[in-house]
């Protein structure tokens, strides 16, 4: 009963579109089957997604590499059926990709078996804060965590301890990452519980993210690695389908009109995904796509810009730290505004965009330093000793309680997501020009061909021409960039970002004036035949896609039609 009471419903607190949310969704009615892969594979190169990044195992820095050695090459399969053949696993996952939710729903799936071993899931950061406190065995911390939780789990060692002892336990370690201080004294602790527990048959999971976990793996001759892997397009539809169903059950009850305004929405919600590349790109991380669908049944229609879309979302997310903050006094709980977070996450984005682009991950020191730095600065005015108190209060913050600038191993911090990271850095990069412009502008210049900062340019264009509706400052921006030198092999990507900016944010974003001398550039880069061929291709694709989404546009490109 209390499995049940505890993980049956998803937990939706701190989503602050969702409060007036009245239907309750079940776990096991939304569930998809994660898929994972055994170790990494042998013979092959195999691409690792780490938070929207893309890596070869060969580019991969050894800090994130994680304790995954050269396995056979095998399937994915999915943890249950691992779980079957293998005692100890450790499962690893981008965050957001489901480790939690999965150990809830494997706990109310063995639940609800007759047969079936006892589920035992506990958060190890509460077992790391035991061990702050005294010496305690991982198996007596077992019953205790549960002991004052709610009524009548109290005496639960007796139970536990039998079911150990029969060989009739699955015991679920939640968080192994979130452990930040004495986390290899830990490991040592789990090893040996582990050890103890599976002489007796029974299996012992643990999950922790990614990055990271190199740093105090668990002895990797005695646990199977998995990593969980992105949601396919496949999964993505599924997830669809369900959740449409048991929200419209939920709020209408099971009726023939239920189910077809379920289906309405779930068509609806994939359209809006296949829609945007740069949301798709989201939906494959099971908590964004989450986030995605419960903003869009609050019966808000999800915005066809890019910039707005994702600005939605660091709505959602950062007001959902901020609350928590809020609540939370001990971490020094003070909440600011989003804009006011925004203005702190925005530079620091971007800074971490120049100084550790592939990797995205900035050391706690370096971030604290980062931090005090900005408090310093013009913005806030603070004196060197406030300063750094108050970066270190957000970043005890972050530790505890962000759910989009979080902890990717011991020590190492970086944006839930490349997308979210490139979002912010865009906000940054209008930060930066707030008082001279062309300081905005001498960092688009220095990156202007780089493809890793292609995002952040484009969506910068947009939040000066669209979130902040400054069309005639963007359209000097791009203006700016048509002006910039661009040479050799990179001829004219100037015009081609340009045009990309106008496809971002339409003659709304830019001004009727600049989005003509855009359309302009493009049609003399489309003819000038002293370009590469391929970028006289790429012009006219853009003007092709200009002229198809926009009556006005194709009657200015071809007025002899």
């Amino acid at each position: 009963r209390h499995l049940d009471g505890s993980y049956h419903a998803l937990d939706f607190k701190g989503i602050p579109q969702l409060r007036t949310l009245t239907a309750e969704l079940a776990l096991e009615d939304v569930y998809v089957p994660l898929l994972a892969r055994p170790e990494l594979p042998e013979g092959e190169t195999w691409e690792r997604r780490l938070a929207g990044r893309q890596f070869a195992e060969t580019q991969l820095p050894e800090e994130m590499l994680g304790a995954a050695g050269k396995g056979s090459g095998s399937a994915p399969v999915h943890i249950e059926e691992a779980l079957r053949e293998k005692s100890r696993l450790v499962v690893v996952g981008d965050p957001g990709s489901g480790k939690s939710t999965m150990l809830k729903h494997l706990a109310l799936s063995l639940a609800k078996e007759p047969d079936a071993p006892l589920p035992i899931l506990v958060p190890l950061n509460a077992y790391a804060r035991a061990l702050a406190r005294r010496d305690v065995n991982l198996q007596a911390f077992l019953a205790e965590y549960f002991a004052g939780r709610a009524e009548g789990v109290a005496a639960l060692d007796p139970l536990f301890r039998q079911a150990i002892k029969d060989g009739k336990a699955v015991i679920l370690l939640d968080g192994l990452d979130e452990v930040q201080s004495g986390r290899a004294a830990l490991v040592q602790k789990v090893d040996a519980f582990a050890r103890e527990v599976g002489a007796q048959k029974n299996k012992v999971v643990v999950t922790s993210r990614i990055v990271g976990y190199r740093d105090a793996p668990l002895n990797p001759k005695e646990w199977t690695l998995h990593t969980l892997l992105d949601f396919t397009e496949r999964d993505i539809e599924a997830f669809a389908a369900k959740w449409c169903l048991a929200f419209e059950l939920g709020t209408l009850g099971d009726t023939p009109e239920a189910r077809r305004s379920a289906k309405i929405e779930q068509d609806s919600l994939l359209d809006a995904i296949r829609a945007n590349p740069g949301v798709a790109r989201l939906a494959a991380n099971p908590l964004l796509l989450t986030i995605l669908a419960l903003i869009k049944r609050q019966g808000v229609e999800l915005p066809r810009s890019r910039v707005k879309l994702y600005d939605r979302y660091l709505e959602t997310l950062i007001e959902a730290w901020n609350r928590a903050r809020a609540l939370d006094k001990s971490a020094g709980g003070e909440s600011l505004e989003y804009e006011a977070t925004l203005d702190v996450l925005g530079p620091l984005a971007l800074r971490l965009r120049e100084e550790n682009p592939t990797a995205g991950l900035v050391a706690g020191r370096m971030l604290t330093n980062w931090l005090a730095e900005y408090y310093t600065g013009e913005q806030w005015g603070m004196k060197p000793g406030p300063a750094r108190e108050k970066a270190e209060t957000f970043l005890q913050s972050v530790r505890l309680h962000s759910n989009l600038l979080v902890e990717r191993g011991e020590g190492q911090y970086g944006f839930i997501h490349l997308t979210f990271e490139e979002a912010l850095a865009a906000h940054g990069l209008v930060a930066a020009g707030q008082i001279d412009r062309r300081k905005s502008l001498e960092v688009i210049h220095n990156h202007l061909t780089d493809p890793a900062w292609r995002e952040t340019i484009l969506l910068a264009v947009g939040v000066w021409g669209l979130l902040h509706r400054q069309p005639l400052v963007a359209g000097e921006v791009v203006r700016s960039m048509l002006k910039m030198d661009c040479t050799g092999g990179d001829a004219c990507q100037n015009v081609l970002l340009a045009g990309n900016c106008l496809e971002d944010v339409g003659e709304a974003g830019l001004g009727r004036s600049a989005a003509g001398e855009v359309l302009d550039a493009l049609t003399a880069a489309c003819l000038d035949r002293a370009l590469p061929p391929a970028t006289q291709r790429d012009a006219g694709f853009i003007l092709g896609r200009l002229a198809g989404g926009s009556p006005e546009f194709l009657k200015r490109i071809r007025p002899d039609l």
